[in-house]
């Protein structure tokens, strides 16, 4: 079997009043956050670094052309039959029903979001016919015009911009399964065309049919005026580094690497500064080979120094890849290549400063230099990118960021036998625990039904 991610629906027909006059020029949906980087663009990136490929934007016939000829064949268009006099409803059911798929996720054009909301989602939507993303603690000045939601033990019962909000507002993504377009057909026909999104959503509440997802925390915006696009863009920065912070990056690389690497990064692509990604791996490779070189030497100070940097420049390569959409194949074989070398010459040179009185000795130094490959290859086996060993990843003691850290730090003292018993046990016991854990079966992925 095929597992599927679910197409994407873009609603993108609002008149958008409250940007007059620049709505009169082009789309909201088309203004920039930054130079040549418009909010559907940004919505296109997380959907498209997602798996999503399948992404069908909604608008009225008089926009079609802006997006045709921004987008061309990467994206599908899809105009509803009239220019005017419908609501956000009508848009959703024009995408429902080109979209041909029985689960599906719908997005409002002029909301920008980080991904993880996107990865929620994704992971825990589809059990009902909407399933709507909350924010239980959003910033007040968003309360006004949001869509409000009230739960009762834990069930959505209530929602609309006039609703008491006890519990949140929905950041606008929805997951939905089959059962939302009967349900949005008979909101309109009942309601009219100017129905909204928000009257299907309480049809749907009567029948026990809308659930949510906990998105408190992360960041999202609805972008409605000006001032608003100026917010967004002043949140760009940070919205950019949220997203390139892996869900199985290391403590180490979440919190000290991270904060580092992410702000060079988002510096060079919001000025279109572009380096090569594998000449930034290239770098991080040979400060690890002079550090290395200057362990050798008894410069030890300045060697620690350098693991830890190259540890910080070797995250850089893949957040300018992913930022700039030049990620390949090759990029990724190179980068996991060097890195397997690089903690190779670490172990070699903090080797070259032992002295192995026993045979015992050799053994764990031999241990701790195979770790260096053994346990990036069990992890590869097991699946780099399922949950399981993305949740072990996160908090694990043995990643290569927390190694670089400790190697650094260890480093600094001289003290070396400390860091390759570390290397000899540590990574063995994590490769032990996954040829464990694999007996277990794996929570399935959720696939699409076609």
């Amino acid at each position: 079997t095929i597992v599927r991610r679910p197409p994407a629906i873009i609603l993108a027909a609002g008149k958008a009043t409250r940007m007059e006059p620049y709505s009169l020029e082009v789309p909201k949906a088309l203004f920039e956050l930054a130079p040549n980087l418009t909010m559907l663009d940004l919505t296109l990136k997380w959907l498209k670094e997602e798996g999503i490929d399948e992404i069908i934007v909604v608008t009225r016939p008089s926009l079609a052309r802006f997006f045709v000829e921004r987008y061309g064949d990467s994206i599908r268009v899809v105009t509803t039959d009239r220019e005017e006099g419908f609501g956000n409803l009508y848009s959703f059911l024009s995408g429902v029903r080109a979209v041909g798929s029985s689960e599906y996720l719908v997005l409002m054009s002029d909301h920008i979001f980080e991904p993880e909301v996107l990865r929620r989602m994704l992971e825990r939507g589809g059990r009902r016919a909407f399933t709507l993303s909350l924010d239980r603690n959003p910033p007040w000045d968003r309360l006004e015009e949001g869509l409000k939601v009230v739960l009762e033990d834990g069930e959505v019962k209530q929602v609309g911009k006039d609703a008491v909000p006890h519990y949140g507002i929905d950041t606008g993504i929805f997951y939905c399964t089959e059962r939302a377009q009967r349900i949005a057909e008979e909101t309109i026909e009942e309601l009219g065309s100017g129905a909204t999104i928000a009257d299907a959503l309480r049809r749907a509440i009567s029948y026990g049919e809308v659930s949510y997802v906990d998105v408190t925390g992360l960041i999202w915006m609805d972008v409605d005026t000006p001032e608003e696009l100026e917010e967004a863009r002043e949140m760009l920065p940070l919205l950019l580094r949220r997203s390139l912070v892996k869900p199985g990056d290391g403590p180490v690389s979440r919190y000290v690497n991270r904060p580092i690497s992410t702000r060079v990064s988002v510096y060079l692509f919001l000025r279109g500064i572009y380096l090569s990604p594998n000449l930034v791996s290239l770098l991080a490779f040979l400060l690890t080979v002079l550090s290395g070189l200057l362990i050798y030497r008894d410069l030890l100070l300045p060697a620690a120094v350098l693991i830890q940097l190259s540890s910080i420049v070797d995250g850089i390569d893949g957040e300018i890849a992913r930022l700039f959409g030049t990620a390949s194949r090759f990029g990724g074989l190179l980068d996991a290549f060097l890195d397997r070398y690089s903690d190779l010459i670490i172990v070699a040179a903090m080797g070259t400063k032992l002295d192995f009185l026993e045979p015992w000795q050799l053994v764990i130094f031999g241990l701790a230099a195979g770790n260096v490959f053994v346990t990036s290859y069990v992890s590869h086996l097991a699946g780099w990118r399922s949950p399981r060993v993305l949740r072990l990843r996160a908090w694990s003691p043995s990643g290569r960021d927390v190694r670089l850290l400790l190697a650094a730090f260890l480093t600094a003292f001289n003290l070396f036998w400390p860091f390759i018993w570390y290397m000899a046990l540590i990574p063995l016991s994590f490769s032990i625990y996954m040829l464990a854990a694999s007996r277990i079966p794996e929570k399935p992925l959720k696939l699409e039904k076609r």
